[in-house]
């Protein structure tokens, strides 16, 4: 190993390569404790084939960042473009380099490439029981502007819930799972009470509620057990 400072490698922070695709696919497993890793869409084997083309080919709107030593992703970003602003998607250190300042030089750069894009506001999620982050995170200047919730649904036990029928399209159901065989995650839009949700599929064994205006929790969960069980998601 080499024992340049990892203080010398800020001006290494370059845009991700199609080469760099296992590095940061093992790093961003090794960044999430097992609770949380369950809802990283990396940590399915497809997502690496998802990666490996985003890096591949032009992702308008993204930013994919990484610093290596000694041939190995030490740190890395993905980042995103939207309404709200340039959005802090992942964020990761190799816990060899941990310490030593690489996070910060990442935020900063991510900070800059916001600026560089001409997006005025950064923003990013973490989860509230991460409160290691949250504290790094307000060191840096950041601000808590809103709290959201992930709801993980057992469907077994769902299944007893008494709720609206949920539409699905056939074709677009094996086309959600077909996509998320090949890339690690995909989603699929639904009707109930002609209002329309969103799920997240995740490697094959989780659901993530998406979007569901209009209707309450109880009344999603039973529709999505009851219907995802006839579709053999269960």
């Amino acid at each position: 190993m080499s024992t340049m400072p990892y203080c010398q490698v800020e001006s290494q922070v370059r845009q991700a390569r199609p080469c760099d695709t296992h590095g940061i696919i093992n790093l961003l497993m090794k960044s999430f404790s097992p609770p949380l890793l369950r809802y990283s869409i990396y940590r399915s084997p497809g997502a690496e084939n998802y990666l490996q083309d985003c890096l591949t080919f032009s992702s308008p709107g993204w930013g994919f960042f990484v610093i290596k030593q000694d041939d190995e992703v030490v740190g890395t970003y993905i980042a995103q473009e939207r309404s709200e602003g340039w959005f802090l998607n992942y964020i990761a250190v190799s816990p060899r380099a941990e310490s030593h300042g690489l996070g910060g030089y990442l935020l900063k750069h991510f900070e800059q490439e916001g600026r560089y894009r001409g997006i005025k506001n950064v923003l990013l999620d973490v989860f509230e029981i991460n409160s290691r982050a949250i504290k790094w995170y307000y060191s840096k200047g950041y601000e808590l502007i809103r709290r959201s919730f992930f709801i993980a649904i057992s469907i077994h036990e769902a299944t007893i819930l008494k709720g609206p029928k949920l539409v699905i399209d056939d074709k677009e159901w094996r086309s959600a799972l077909e996509k998320e065989k090949r890339q690690g995650f995909s989603n699929i839009y639904g009707l109930c009470h002609q209002k329309r949700l969103n799920v997240g599929l995740i490697a094959g064994d989780t659901l993530r509620l998406i979007s569901w205006q209009g209707l309450s929790l109880k009344e999603v969960t039973g529709a999505i057990a009851k219907t995802l069980t006839k579709f053999g998601r269960s």
